[in-house]
């Protein structure tokens, strides 16, 4: 009881005190009454997530049924609280306009407090002494879910191109918050844990033979994941997302969003939709220096590769095919990665020249652009890797 009552202070203490201070710092401009309801759910999914991880960690195989309970009450705890932080602004008009994604939105707050919960629940069953297909599989579900919130995170509040609601490009060194975000939480895809061996399974069952039958746990296994291709999960995750991105802004963008930018004018429309007969002259000034802004080269580009934005169906054929060209070189270096075989050098010869498509033809679209360099830069690697073979075999 002493160790149930520590665990609980320690939860409530760090846990929740973090996600407190973690929403005051993101939400600071937002109202009282959505603060306190954002809070409130970020404290709870907090407190449950840390209990959730110190049970993951320590308790021991035979007793990893009331794991696999706590985790279920974390997982229905977040979708109750996600209903009620999301009631002020349904049901009372004057929160409508609260940012919901992006800095300070009440809904990026809240997914983020609940990734660094399922993160920290994965890492907790990434780390402990005995392991498990249970201790396993609710690993590897935590995993992804924590890495699925940031990207929808990431893409809820800066899009496919880092151009937010505010119409403002958030990029650095030139590269869109969205597309290198996306590289910074792939690592989380590092936690993800396949079978161990027949020999060490047995080793654990030996050990953990009980009265009590194997536990079943929510989550899921990954057979063929090991410590050599375990860089594989980042590679398939990141292009999968950046495929997804490019193929959204070529076939859905514009179709079901009334208010989404098409053009020049959508975005001077957006800036100066309260524009009187007094300052003409001065949205005019501002309409000038606003034409070569990078909001508008952002979103006419964009415009112009989907099909339901562009007024040429030209641009968004041009993509698509970029899109084509580029999905043969990530082939191979996934298949590389994960089966942790070389592939015929003629078959890299020949598709990775095909990612200067993308690269340099499909400007439009930025996720497309990264996949042409990933494609170039892990084709050139697979040569490189190729010739490096040969040359020792022919010392040899």
């Amino acid at each position: 009881k002493t160790v149930l009552f520590r665990m609980m202070i320690f939860s409530l203490l760090f846990g929740s005190g973090v996600s407190w201070f973690v929403t005051m710092q993101s939400m600071n401009k937002a109202s009282l009454p959505v603060l306190i309801a954002t809070g409130f759910g970020s404290m709870a999914i907090s407190f449950f997530g840390t209990v959730t991880a110190v049970l993951a960690h320590f308790l021991e195989l035979e007793d990893f049924d009331e794991v696999d309970q706590v985790s279920k009450i974390w997982t229905v705890i977040f979708v109750i609280f996600m209903f009620v932080i999301s009631a002020p602004h349904i049901l009372v008009s004057e929160f409508v306009d609260e940012p919901m994604f992006g800095v300070g939105g009440w809904m990026s707050t809240y997914l983020m407090v609940a990734s660094f919960s399922a993160f920290s629940i994965a890492c907790a069953l990434r780390t402990r002494p005995g392991r498990d297909r249970a201790s396993r599989s609710l690993g590897n579900l935590n995993a992804a879910l924590s890495w699925i919130l940031a990207i929808v995170v990431l893409y809820g509040g800066f899009g496919v191109a880092g151009l937010d609601r505010n119409l403002d490009v958030t990029a650095v060194a030139g590269i869109p918050l969205s597309i290198l975000g996306t590289f910074i939480v792939a690592p989380i895809l590092l936690t993800l844990e396949g079978e161990v061996s027949n020999e060490r399974r047995r080793t654990v069952q030996r050990v953990s033979a009980k009265s009590k039958p194997p536990v079943r746990t929510m989550g899921f296994t990954i057979d063929g994941l090991s410590p050599s291709n375990r860089l594989a999960p980042l590679v398939i995750g990141t292009s999968f997302i950046f495929i997804l991105a490019t193929l959204y802004v070529i076939l859905l963008r514009g179709l079901l969003e009334e208010s989404i930018v098409k053009n020049h004018m959508d975005i001077f429309g957006k800036l100066f939709q309260h524009e009187t007969a007094n300052n003409d002259e001065l949205a005019k000034l501002a309409e000038m220096t606003y034409s070569h802004s990078k909001a508008l080269d952002v979103s006419a580009r964009l415009a112009g590769s989907g099909f339901w934005t562009s007024e040429n169906i030209l641009g968004p054929l041009l993509h698509l095919g970029g899109l084509v060209a580029a999905f043969p070189s990530l082939l191979l270096i996934i298949t590389t990665l994960w089966k942790d075989q070389p592939v015929p050098s003629a078959q890299v010869t020949l598709f990775t020249p095909l990612t200067i498509v993308p690269i340099f033809v499909c400007t439009g679209i930025p996720s497309l652009r990264t996949l042409g360099v990933m494609g170039l830069a892990g084709g050139a690697a697979l040569l490189f890797q190729k010739q490096v073979r040969n040359q020792s075999q022919v010392r040899l």
